[in-house]
C-alpha cells in the first residue's frame, strides 16, 4: 500500500503534493478535537437514552 502511495507522489503534480500536505497537516491538528467531539456525542446520546437533561 505504502508502494503505491509513494509511486503516486512520485509522479504527482506540485498541486496535488500541496493539497496532501495541507490535509495531512488538517488530520493531524484536528485529531485531538475529533476524539473529544465524538467521546462528547456518545455522552449526550447515552444521557438523551437514559431520560437525563
Amino acid at each position: 500500500m505504502l508502494t503505491a502511495v509513494a509511486a503516486h507522489l512520485d509522479h504527482a503534480s506540485c498541486t496535488a503534493l500541496v493539497l496532501y500536505a495541507a490535509l495531512g497537516a488538517i488530520t493531524v491538528g484536528l485529531g485531538p478535537f475529533a476524539v473529544a467531539n465524538l467521546v462528547d456525542h456518545i455522552l449526550v446520546a447515552r444521557r438523551i437514552s437514559q431520560g437525563v437533561r
